[in-house]
C-alpha cells in the first residue's frame, strides 16, 4: 500500500479510479471531475489481493 500512498500524494490516478467512478457512480464523480487529483488524494483505498495457485510444483 506504500504505493498506493505515493500516487495519491503526487495527486496521480494509474489505476484508472476516476474511470471506474464515472461509470459506477457518475451524478457523484460529475461533481468532482475537476478536482478528482485532489478528491482522489482524501480517499481511502483498500486493497484485497485474490491469489489462485494454479500449481504446486513437484512434490516427491
Amino acid at each position: 500500500t506504500a504505493f498506493v500512498e505515493k500516487v495519491k500524494k503526487e495527486k496521480l490516478d494509474p489505476f484508472k479510479f476516476g474511470w471506474y467512478a464515472r461509470a459506477h457512480q457518475y451524478e457523484h464523480w460529475k461533481k468532482n471531475k475537476d478536482r478528482w487529483p485532489d478528491e482522489f488524494a482524501k480517499a481511502t483505498v483498500n486493497i484485497t489481493p485474490n491469489i489462485k495457485i494454479s500449481s504446486y510444483g513437484v512434490i516427491e
